[in-house]
């Protein structure tokens, strides 16, 4: 009985270790070095079939870490739709929504919109319990989701679809800030997915020298609620601007 139930989860295993599924992920010993101050895991180019493998395999790793050393620490969840369309994903971030605060562990979620997390389940879970909401520019299929879950006002819902590269609402503690982030330039360099600037690293990595950051990322140290203010004013005047387009 016993060399029965051990080959048929052979069997089972079989296509994550050898077969179609292995994709070198479970063949053996990890060769990422999970001690450093920046670990990333990138499961964009994973099968469908593997990703529930992929989440609970991070998901453990990443709550034994942080309750057997309890110091500050950040978790930086990019695409996180990407992870809420499945069970176990959505169950992950809510988990830590919930109780990553107890562990010194700073979550933040990212995606591109409103609607992913604007439901009954572990979307609204995540928001429910997030210190701090950014909202950057929104496109006019997906400004109603924000408009009802923040309750957002007329000038805040045409701030939000007319807003530029960087610019944004953020809700805190209460308050509603319009927001302009600004990269530096070593900032802008390490960001950047532009195809050109890309491209230019790439030529100036082969020839040592570095890249042109364009002209719009300076500093801006001016009030970015007055400039908001003359784009609305403006708008409503019949101009056109060109973020309104």
């Amino acid at each position: 009985m016993p060399g029965e139930a051990a080959n048929s989860l052979a069997v089972r295993l079989e296509r994550y270790v050898e077969g179609s599924l292995s994709a070198g992920l479970f063949a053996g010993s990890t060769n990422v070095e999970l001690d450093r101050r920046l670990v990333v895991f990138n499961i964009q180019q994973l099968e469908d079939e593997l990703r529930p493998l992929a989440i609970h395999l991070i998901a453990g790793w990443v709550w034994t870490r942080m309750r057997r050393e309890r110091r500050p620490r950040l978790l930086i969840i990019d695409e996180a739709w990407s992870l809420l369309r499945y069970a176990e994903g959505g169950a992950f971030l809510a988990a830590m929504a919930r109780r990553a605060r107890k562990y010194y562990l700073g979550l933040v979620t990212i995606t591109q919109k409103v609607a992913d997390l604007a439901d009954e389940g572990h979307g609204e879970t995540i928001l429910s319990n997030a210190a701090q909401v950014l909202l950057l520019k929104q496109k006019a299929d997906t400004i109603d989701a924000a408009t009802a879950r923040f309750r957002l006002t007329s000038d805040e819902r045409q701030l939000l679809l007319g807003a530029d590269k960087g610019e944004g609402l953020l809700l805190v503690r209460g308050n509603r800030v319009p927001l302009q982030v600004v990269a530096s330039k070593a900032e802008y360099r390490l960001a950047t997915t532009n195809p050109r600037d890309l491209e230019e690293l790439a030529a100036a990595a082969a020839e040592g020298g570095g890249l042109k950051v364009p002209p719009g990322t300076s500093v801006d140290h001016g009030s970015m609620g007055a400039l908001l203010a003359v784009r609305h004013t403006t708008s409503a005047n019949g101009a056109r601007h060109g973020s309104l387009e």
